[in-house]
């Protein structure tokens, strides 16, 4: 038991003391009459310490499990506004998804000539109205196929087309052979 309620009263303090004298004067029989009062006194004082340190742990313990129900009950609102925000905002962003989706869906991509020079497939208008360039290719322009380097020249395919340019004939006919 605590020191708190370990308290004696006056009174049993009062009550031993005079045994204590009463037993030293040699009156044995008063002494012992009151040691029997002392003694009842204590076993009702220790009742009545235990009967308050019981009261006072209940009390105690009630409001520790008040404020834990409180905060319990804070944190579960708390949780369930942080819930409800993150639902709303991911509610947010998938109308918009569908929105762009729908939107994209609606508008399809458009061609348009931009400029005199520019024909119809060199550039193109997309969706959100940002204007592209495409690669224009041209088939003269290419570089011939080139070989593989791990091919010998020896091994190398002649050119299917012949050249219109002129025959230099200059040229030795010897010379000739070997380039063709």
């Amino acid at each position: 038991m605590p020191e708190k309620y370990r308290k004696i009263s006056k009174k049993l303090i009062e009550l031993r003391e005079t045994a204590r004298t009463l037993a030293l004067a040699g009156h044995f029989d008063d002494a012992q009459l009151r040691k029997i009062e002392a003694d009842a006194l204590e076993a009702e004082e220790i009742k009545e310490a235990q009967s308050k340190l019981n009261k006072d742990y209940r009390i105690a313990k009630n409001k520790l499990l008040t404020k834990n129900r409180m905060e319990i009950g804070k944190f579960h609102e708390s949780r369930t506004l942080k819930r409800d925000l993150l639902i709303s905002q991911l509610h947010l962003l998938e109308e918009s998804g569908k929105n762009r989706v729908n939107v994209l869906k609606s508008k399809p991509t458009q061609k348009k000539r931009v400029g005199k020079e520019a024909t119809s497939d060199s550039f193109l208008i997309t969706t959100r109205g940002i204007v592209s360039r495409k690669a224009v290719t041209h088939d003269d322009k290419k570089l011939p196929p080139l070989l593989p380097p791990n091919v010998k020249q020896s091994q190398s395919p002649k050119p299917k087309e012949k050249s219109n340019e002129p025959i230099n004939q200059d040229v030795p006919e010897s010379e000739v052979k070997l380039d063709q």
